[in-house]
């Protein structure tokens, strides 16, 4: 995209006080795809895919037109996508969000800007946001394999702090089974209050569902695989895990989102973190 049609969806949305806006359009089944956007909506183009029946707000927005929400705490809008104020309008067969603390949900120029928006929009994604994508992925694994030289227990470490930095997590873990009983941990401004007993007791469940490939929980309060000390209550809002070595023999890496930035897992996160655990899987083995 153009930097003239980037600062016009821009300007469009800062009339209704949106920072972050998706446009989502229809591709197979039912499936609705981000192509284009501002803020959260450019950075995660091409990297948020999920069935609409599947999406309350979307779907209310597909039978109605327009659905809106202000909420005093952020709550998950569709996907990865967590916003505390956040307008959804069908667009013929696309589906424009709008979200931010500013937004303006009863702004009576809502319908006429997401139609504006879609006008403005990309129909896919630009090659050079691919490109950068497939560049984190790479990044991300030269950033694993910098802890060659070290033992063990420093790798597992270092692992989880390559997840927790590369994801913008506040948390994360390495289990291994054979090392020690007690998770590596890496936080970023959160940290579970519990023993590292209670901690992999949250984990082993993760673990065991991420067996059979990466797990994704982008709202854990709707989970029955995430428990406490890793869960709601505690202040995790999303959870993922991916398995390390065939079917998780090694054992599992878990990183989390908590209410200090709220926010599920892209397309490209589960990326990034498969890529992730499957360098650590051979940095472990080394």
């Amino acid at each position: 995209m153009s930097s003239e049609a980037t600062t016009l969806l821009e300007e469009l949305a800062s009339r209704i006080g949106a920072t972050d806006v998706f446009v989502l359009v229809p591709v197979d089944d039912g499936m609705l795809f981000n192509v284009d956007g501002v803020g959260r909506g450019a950075g995660w183009a091409g990297n948020v895919t999920l069935q609409a029946a599947d999406e309350p707000v979307l779907a209310r927005a597909v039978a109605e037109r327009l659905v809106t929400f202000d909420g005093s705490h952020p709550r998950r809008v569709f996907g990865p996508y967590w916003a505390r104020k956040a307008a959804a309008v069908a667009v013929q067969d696309t589906v424009v969000v709008f979200g931010g603390d500013h937004l303006e949900v009863a702004s009576a120029e809502i319908l006429a800007t997401a139609v504006s928006i879609r006008g403005a929009a990309m129909d896919s994604v630009r090659p050079t946001k691919l490109e950068a994508d497939q560049a984190e992925i790479d990044q991300a694994r030269r950033t694993v394999a910098e802890a060659v030289d070290l033992d063990m227990s420093a790798r597992a470490v270092h692992l989880a702090a390559s997840a927790a930095t590369a994801l913008g997590c506040e948390y994360a873990a390495v289990y291994l089974r054979e090392e020690s009983p007690t998770p590596f941990i890496a936080d970023r401004g959160w940290r579970p209050v519990a023993s590292s007993e209670e901690v992999t007791a949250a984990i082993l469940p993760l673990w065991q569902a991420a067996r059979q490939g990466p797990v994704v929980e982008q709202d854990v309060s709707q989970s029955a695989r995430v428990h406490r000390p890793l869960g709601w209550d505690d202040g995790v809002v999303s959870a993922a895990a991916v398995p390390l070595g065939s079917e998780g023999a090694a054992g599992v890496l878990v990183v989390v989102h908590t209410g200090i930035r709220p926010r599920g897992f892209t397309v490209l996160c589960t990326r990034v973190l498969e890529a992730i655990g499957e360098a650590g899987t051979e940095l472990l083995a080394t």
